[in-house]
């Protein structure tokens, strides 16, 4: 079984010396699943729903940690760029 997690920097691990013991990481030893870690620091809640909706198709179980709504993300036209906004 293959686990998709997304967030913000609590799931990413930022404040963490060791990003292995973030949730993502500990839930999937648990499990002994293969998994992907696809938070980012400072993410919004936009870019997890693109991002999450893009790996919809590759795993089977997805765990989402939705961030704060003030946040905000602004994409080019060609979506090869974007900008996350935290107040």
């Amino acid at each position: 079984m293959k686990l998709y997690f997304n967030g913000c920097s609590h799931t990413f691990g930022d404040d963490l010396t060791d990003r292995s013991h973030a949730w993502p990481s500990v839930i999937s030893k648990n499990l002994n699943c293969d998994f992907l870690n696809d938070a980012i620091s400072g993410g919004t809640n936009d870019w997890i729903l693109y991002q999450t909706i893009k790996n919809v198709n590759d795993y089977d179980k997805f765990y989402i940690a939705w961030t704060y709504t003030s946040r905000f993300t602004r994409y080019r036209s060609d979506n090869n760029h974007y900008v996350n906004f935290n107040t």
